[in-house]
């Protein structure tokens, strides 16, 4: 009699046969996933950069503009405004009127 091999042996049989491209197709999707990950990561630190360096033109442009726009007492005359209109605002938002 001749022993005939069981339905689960024949499966594992055919996929031994191919085992070499099973191989290189699993290292292919490992290639191409780090390969994905490490253009995310270099895109990212790229806009990093980029928005670092966007925001040092801008505290660069905004110091130039305080420095040559207020004086100290220009900018003290601002703060006591500014300071006195919410005060103001404050007082007739919660109902108070000022004295």
């Amino acid at each position: 009699m001749k022993r005939m091999l069981g339905p689960t042996r024949a499966p594992l049989k055919h996929w031994l046969f191919h085992w070499p491209s099973l191989l290189t197709c699993l290292l292919c999707v490992g290639v191409v996933l780090a390969t994905a990950d490490l253009r995310a990561t270099d895109r990212i630190e790229a806009q990093r950069r980029e928005v670092q360096r966007l925001l040092s033109e801008a505290q660069a442009r905004l110091d130039l503009v305080v420095e040559s726009t207020f004086s100290p007492a220009a900018g003290l005359v601002v703060l006591i405004r500014v300071d006195g209109g919410d005060l103001g605002f404050r007082a007739q938002s919660s109902g108070l009127r000022r004295g």
